[in-house]
């Protein structure tokens, strides 16, 4: 069983061949009929000869005229110290009619002034912010995409700084686990003990 279905032109100097929902992987398509609405029904059978998890009956409908565009949003980051300065990028958005695109950026709700499908800011003040960008098409149809910025303190960077990388230990050796981020200690030292090939925690030092 083949994990697609091929739709057929008639109406060219050749056959044509297309492939229905190239983006969604159908998972053996079998048993497939129209029914008197010209909704296709099918089973999916899934992966395996039996047991499958991810068997269903699908239903594909076609609904005629304009489908509104997908809008995707890409920010350089999500968190970090003010002030923040961000790129955005909405250029992965797409239309299903091949329309080209115009987008409209707002911040916690306010619009800006860039247009394009990118757009960059500084946050200058703490706080969470909602960043959204409105795709629209030739026709007016709209799809929204949103990122949530948080200003004022930035993602912590979790290391250990013993054991070195790449120690070696033998039973009954005793390790003790001593983390920091960004120059600070992070709680107690950790120990652990190597018993039976495991590693086993015994709680702070």
């Amino acid at each position: 069983m083949r994990n697609w279905i091929q739709t057929v032109k008639l109406d060219t100097p050749g056959p044509e061949l297309e492939p229905l929902s190239p983006t969604r992987t159908l998972r053996r398509p079998i048993d497939m009929k129209i029914g008197p609405d010209g909704a296709l029904s099918f089973i999916k059978y899934g992966d395996q000869w039996w047991n499958n998890n991810d068997s269903r009956v699908v239903r594909v409908v076609c609904l005629r005229g304009n489908r509104a565009p997908v809008a995707r949003l890409v920010a350089s980051d999500t968190a970090g110290r003010q002030p923040l300065a961000l790129s955005f990028d909405a250029g992965t958005s797409n239309d299903a009619h091949g329309d080209l695109l115009k987008f409209v950026w707002s911040i916690a709700g306010k619009e800006q002034t860039a247009g394009g499908a990118k757009f960059a800011h500084t946050f200058e003040q703490p706080g969470s912010y909602e960043v959204s960008a409105t795709a629209i098409d030739a026709t007016g149809a709209t799809s929204m995409a949103k990122e949530t910025i948080n200003v004022g303190n930035g993602r912590p960077t979790v290391r250990f700084e013993s054991p070195a990388h790449g120690s070696f230990f033998a039973e009954p050796d005793v390790i003790v686990l001593d983390k920091a981020s960004e120059g600070y200690k992070i709680g107690a030292p950790h120990v652990m003990r190597l018993q039976n090939g495991m590693y086993r925690a015994r709680g702070p030092a």
